[in-house]
């Protein structure tokens, strides 16, 4: 085919099993200051979960200067292990079962281009070219064997994200500050002419503006009882990388960056620092009574609520270096010869971040570790905070204090003998 070096289609499937880790099969403890108290309940039927996955991909170079490679996949997870609440009554506070399956489509993209090829640049020992990856995950729950039920990686995220049937892994749910006056027109006995838009964006009574009584409306149902309902979604709707390679002779120069669009992040850290009125929002709005954000505002006493839930999209200088490799017709003089080459780099990771997020990083990766945070409150042992009741920290990912990713220089010296 014109234009097409090579094209091929390729399809594969395959299967695997994910056993039960040990502790997961029988009943577990916390040893708290001295006492034991029950934690999850032992489940002598615990089986491992099945996954099947089939996958179509594409590889083509077009006009020798582009490689494209294509891949579609379906994953089908059934007997998921889950933790699941169970009733108090059993004097567990969970259990791990076989409850759900989880579907998965996933979609890949990868794409390099050598410039130096498409632009025709006829210069000996010249490099130029970029590479491009593309990634997008949709996961939906399409089965529960149990009722649906909240969960989250610690104390004040356990009621957070909803497991439930028809809806994707990573759903958060929470109460609902108004922040439109049409929000209020199914509210028993509220006169909407009453109410307006204060400066921060929510709905305040209008004689209430510039006092201490200026606080926020919550949305409430026909019984007068907060409504709680979809407030995020952790997952992105895409990811890329922009990777840029620039190579005279022995010098090097090389760039990555990284693209994460969408993906709601939970920001617990911010949440927290309302409590005392200590985040630099209080001081944003002088105007506003700061009660406006305490307990019986936006602070709401910990119980989730949208106004914490903020977009995570981010574009970062992930990574930046320069090389230069001195070869063997440069080292042959030196050492009798003994090394055939010597290479230099000066390497900075994480440099650059571009992103609307008011947290300190939008990379959100886990909840700290550490005898004081939140979820070891939970398990009451450093370290076991991983498997809680109050779920996986790796899975339902929370601002809770993290750490920001931090931005690092190195010096890398690599001899070749």
């Amino acid at each position: 085919i014109k234009g097409i070096r090579e094209l091929k289609l390729r399809a594969s499937m395959g299967t695997a099993g994910i056993r039960p880790t040990f502790d997961q099969r029988f009943e577990t403890f916390e040893l708290i200051n001295g006492a034991l108290r029950k934690n999850t309940l032992g489940n002598n039927f615990l089986s491992p979960s099945h996954s099947t996955e089939m996958e179509i991909g594409l590889d083509a170079t077009l006009f020798r200067a582009f490689d494209l490679e294509f891949n579609y996949a379906t994953v089908k997870t059934e007997d998921q292990i889950l933790l699941v609440p169970i009733t108090a009554a059993a004097g567990f506070t969970g259990q791990w079962q076989n409850a759900g399956t989880l579907e998965a489509k996933i979609y890949e993209a990868n794409i390099h281009a050598d410039l130096k090829k498409l632009f025709k640049i006829a210069v000996r020992d010249f490099q130029w070219g970029v590479d491009v990856t593309f990634d997008r995950v949709e996961q939906n729950i399409t089965q529960l064997d149990v009722p649906a039920y909240n969960t989250g990686p610690g104390i004040q995220q356990s009621n957070l994200f909803l497991i439930e049937e028809g809806i994707p892994f990573g759903t958060m749910v929470g109460e609902v500050f108004a922040t439109s006056l049409d929000q209020l027109e199914d509210m028993e006995n509220v006169n909407v002419s009453d109410y307006t838009i204060n400066e921060v964006g929510y709905v305040v009574r209008k004689d209430a503006i510039g006092t201490a009584d200026e606080l926020p409306v919550k949305v409430l149902d026909a019984n007068g009882n907060p409504v709680v309902q979809v407030i995020g979604d952790i997952n992105p709707d895409f990811r890329m990388g922009f990777a840029h390679t620039l190579a005279f002779k022995g010098l090097k120069l090389y760039a990555l960056v990284d693209w994460k669009k969408g993906g709601d992040i939970y920001n617990m850290t911010k949440h927290w620092l309302y409590r005392d009125q200590r985040h630099a929002d209080i001081s944003t709005y002088p105007t506003v009574a700061g009660g406006f954000f305490g307990s019986n505002g936006l602070y709401n006493v910990l119980v989730p609520n949208n106004h914490f839930v903020e977009d995570g999209s981010f574009v970062m200088l992930r990574e930046a270096s320069i090389s230069y490799t001195f070869g063997q017709d440069q080292m042959k003089n030196i050492f009798g010869g003994l090394i055939q080459s010597l290479k230099i780099s000066f390497i900075g990771r994480n440099l650059l971040t571009f992103t609307d997020y008011s947290g300190f990083h939008p990379d959100i990766t886990s909840i700290p570790r550490g005898e004081n945070t939140l979820s070891n409150r939970v398990s009451g042992a450093i370290g076991s905070d991983l498997y809680t009741p109050y779920g996986d920290p790796n899975l339902f990912v929370v601002d809770a204090f993290n750490y920001p990713v931090s931005k690092t220089y190195s010096f890398s010296l690599q001899l070749t003998f």
